[in-house]
C-alpha cells in the first residue's frame, strides 16, 4: 500500500534538493513532466518513501548512546537472537544494509543499530515480543522532524525475517538478517576513536570519545589559524562527545545528566572556541555529528579554559579525565598546549 503524499510532504521539505533531484530525474524518465497519471502519482510517491527511509538511516540518532543499554525484556525471552546481524532491506531495487547487535545486559535485552554512515551505533530504546518477533523501537531525526522506527525481526534456523517500518507507515518494507562475519562489521568513515572516563560521586560515570586528530594533518593547521570567536572544525573524526550520569558544573555552568531522555545518560559534543583571552570549552546539544557540522543555535554552555605550555608535544590530540577531590578535571592537550578546566558535581 503507497503512503499518502500529502503524509510525505515534510519528508520532502526536510530532504530538500536530494529528493527534488531524485524526484526530477524520475519525471524526466517517465517522459510526463505534467500530466501525471494516477499511477505515476503512486510511483512518484512510493519513490520518495524509499528514498527518504534510506536517507533516515544516516541521520542522527535521537537515542544518542554509543552502548546498548538494558531494555524491559528478559533475555531469556531473546537468547537466540543474540550477537550482531547484518540486516538487509530492499525496496524497488534499492538495498539498505545496517547491523543489529543483541546482547544480555544484567539479565535484560540490549540492543544496537548500526550503519557505515551513522555517526555511531545507536541504542534501541524498546524491545518487546509480538506474534510476528521480537520489536526493536528506536528513534531518528532530522530537522525538527522526528521518526519513531520499527524494527520487527523473527529468528529461525539462525536467518531473520521481518519488516522495518516508520510508526505511522510513511515507509516500511521487508528485511532478512543473518549472523555477521568478521568483514561485517562497521568500519566505514567514523574516525578512529579513544575515549577516557572515569567515576565520581556515588559511582557516577563521565566519559570523552574523541578522536586521534593528528598534528601533521591539515586539521592542525586550521586549527594554528582559527580566529577569534571561531569554533575550531575538523574533517578527521566526528565531534568530541561527553556522557555523563549525572548534573556537571564547569564554572558557573551546569551541564544536565539526562537532556534528552531519562534512560541516557547527558549527551553532548565539545568544541574549542578561540577567544581574545584564549580558548573556551563549548558544550552542544547536537552529539553526534561530525567534526566539521558545528551550529551555534545547539549551544548550551561555555567556559574559560586554563592553558599551560608543555615540554614535549603531544602528536596526537587527546582528552583525559582525572579525579579532583570530590569531582574531576577535564584535560585536552594537543601539539605543545594543553587546556583544563575542573568540574564538580550539581548540588
Amino acid at each position: 500500500m503507497c503512503p499518502d503524499i500529502a503524509v510525505l510532504e515534510p519528508i520532502y521539505e526536510a530532504f530538500g534538493e536530494q529528493l527534488l533531484a531524485q524526484f526530477m530525474l524520475l519525471l524526466k524518465r517517465q517522459k510526463k513532466r505534467f500530466k501525471l497519471e494516477s499511477n505515476m502519482i503512486k510511483q512518484i510517491s512510493l519513490r520518495l518513501s524509499t528514498m527518504a527511509l534510506a536517507l533516515l538511516l544516516t541521520l542522527t540518532n535521537l537515542a544518542t548512546a554509543e552502548e546498548a543499554i538494558p531494555t524491559a525484556l528478559d533475555f531469556a525471552s531473546a537468547e537466540r537472537y543474540a550477537g550482531t546481524w547484518v540486516v538487509t532491506m530492499e525496496m524497488q531495487g534499492n538495498e539498505m544494509n545496517f547491523n543489529l547487535n543483541v546482547s544480555e545486559i544484567d539479565g535484560k535485552v540490549g540492543a544496537t543499530i548500526d550503519s557505515k554512515m551513522q555517526p555511531e551505533p545507536q541504542a534501541i530504546e524498546i524491545v518487546h515480543e509480538t506474534p510476528e518477533g521480537l520489536d526493536f523501537v528506536f528513534k531518528l531525526g532530522f530537522q525538527g522532524q522526528q521518526f519513531t522506527m520499527h524494527l520487527v525481526a523473527r529468528e529461525s534456523a539462525g536467518q531473520l525475517t521481518g519488516s522495518l517500518s516508520e510508526q505511522n507507515k510513511i515507509f516500511s518494507g521487508e528485511i532478512t538478517g543473518r549472523k555477521a562475519k568478521k568483514e561485517d562489521l562497521v568500519q566505514g568513515r567514523r574516525g578512529s576513536p579513544t575515549e577516557t572516563k572515569i567515576r565520581i560521586g556515588d559511582n557516577q560515570k563521565i566519559r570523552v570519545t574523541f578522536g586521534n586528530l593528528k598534528s601533521t594533518s591539515d586539521d592542525y593547521d586550521l586549527f594554528q589559524n582559527v580566529k577569534t570567536g571561531d569554533v575550531f572544525k575538523f574533517a578527521g573524526s566526528r565531534a568530541t562527545k561527553l556522557f555523563t550520569d549525572t548534573d556537571l558544573v564547569f564554572g558557573n555552568e551546569t551541564v544536565k545528566a539526562h537532556n534528552f531522555s531519562e534512560n541516557y545518560p547527558g549527551v553532548y559534543s565539545l568544541w574549542l572556541k578561540r577567544t581574545d583571552k584564549g580558548w573556551n570549552l563549548v558544550f552542544n546539544e547536537q552529539p553526534d555529528i561530525w567534526g566539521t557540522q558545528h551550529k551555534a543555535e545547539f549551544d548550551i554552555a561555555e567556559v574559560a579554559l586554563d592553558a599551560m605550555t608543555l615540554d614535549e608535544v603531544v602528536t596526537e590530540f587527546i582528552v583525559k579525565l582525572e579525579q579532583n577531590g570530590g569531582g574531576g578535571k577535564l584535560n585536552l592537550a594537543w601539539g605543545n598546549t594543553q587546556w583544563s578546566t575542573p568540574f564538580s558535581l550539581s548540588q
